[in-house]
């Protein structure tokens, strides 16, 4: 389910209309909304969003089409990026078709420039969008593992948005990168490939915003789709811990034979898992916090889903402090874990604890 707001008293952060205010899966009745999404605004060139002259519902998809709001502008400045960046005019219309398909759970984002100078040269248009998410939601670049921000590439296949059990969410542009422009706070500027306008021709970009329910890995299958991959296969299986308890909330981590990370997905109550992936062989690892990570099992799915997999987590290790001052009473302390076996005294902590004396 997917909102665009009308050109008239915009109330997103950007400052135009005719963008998404709103992302979510349809819900049983009664159940509460998961939308986290605050807006996305397509760009018109650097630093410039589309101020719409005209937003039309072309069908509304109750007759089995796909539904499509229809929306008519040209660029017009954003405050907080153009006050660090005084970006030109881009010359262009923009005409953005947001489409819904029956059963689809992503929408697709058309962006036609046409240009509109009237002058003979040509042009470089660099096309993209501005994202606001909700602060529940932790934003990453894909393919990291577990989409942690520290050392995330600039050149991106996806951004992915999440908030566990909740709602998910995948911005990708098929067989293309996601160039991340400015990041600042939960707005996001991103950027695709730049393509060449000459007078009077027009230009179509399209990508795609997946919704799903909280899981990373129910992301996959439907960008995959996206970009023309038709037989998925199943891997499944089962974290435990050592003592043979299922390990609730463990992640598994997919790569593939060049060591490239693919997606994670979660272990479940009773310690399942599962993915669906392209055919290919693959390698997987779970982890938890305080615990180290399982040994690597391989699952060839070339052929045949894999579905009885096992990884087992260790025990986690124990460090037991006893700190006492001259006297033998307990002592409150400050307890700094470094990395390493011969760590720079003066590193940040991997861990910090503190003791109450008690």
């Amino acid at each position: 389910r997917f909102i665009i707001q009308g050109k008239e008293a915009p109330r997103g952060y950007l400052p135009f209309g005719g963008t998404v205010i709103d992302a979510d899966l349809v819900r049983p009745a009664g159940e509460p909304g998961q939308d986290h999404l605050q807006e996305i605004g397509v760009m018109a060139g650097y630093g410039r969003a589309v101020d719409p002259e005209q937003v039309e519902v072309i069908h509304d998809g109750s007759t089995g089409r796909p539904a499509q709001v229809r929306v008519i502008g040209k660029d017009g400045p954003i405050p907080i990026v153009s006050m660090a960046f005084p970006f030109e005019p881009s010359e262009a219309t923009v005409t953005i078709d947001y489409v819904l398909e029956p059963g689809a759970s992503s929408l697709r984002i058309d962006s036609t420039f046409t240009d509109r100078s009237g002058g003979p040269y040509t042009r470089d248009v660099v096309p993209g969008d501005g994202m606001v998410l909700g602060d529940l939601i932790t934003v990453c670049a894909a393919p990291e593992p577990g989409c942690e921000l520290t050392g995330t590439p600039s050149q991106p296949t996806a951004l992915i948005g999440y908030a566990p059990g909740l709602v998910s969410y995948s911005y990708f542009v098929p067989g293309d990168t996601v160039a991340v422009l400015l990041k600042m706070d939960e707005f996001w500027l991103v950027n695709h490939t730049s393509f060449k306008l000459g007078p009077g021709v027009s230009e179509t970009q399209t990508r795609y915003l997946a919704v799903s329910d909280g899981a990373l890995s129910d992301l996959l299958p439907e960008r995959l789709r996206r970009e023309g991959v038709t037989e998925l296969r199943r891997i499944a299986g089962v974290v435990t811990l050592e003592g043979g308890e299922p390990a609730v909330g463990a992640a598994v981590d997919l790569r593939d034979e060049s060591g490239d990370f693919v997606t994670r997905t979660v272990a479940g109550e009773a310690g399942a898992f599962a993915a669906r992936v392209p055919p290919a062989r693959y390698r997987l690892v779970a982890s938890l916090p305080a615990r180290p990570a399982s040994a690597p099992v391989d699952a060839d799915v070339e052929t045949v889903d894999a579905s009885a997999l096992g990884l087992v987590l260790a025990r986690p290790a124990v460090v037991r402090l006893d700190i006492r001052d001259d006297d033998g009473a307990p002592l409150p302390a400050r307890i700094a874990f470094l990395a390493g076996t011969a760590p720079d005294p003066g590193a940040s902590p991997a861990a910090l604890f503190f003791t109450t004396g008690s």
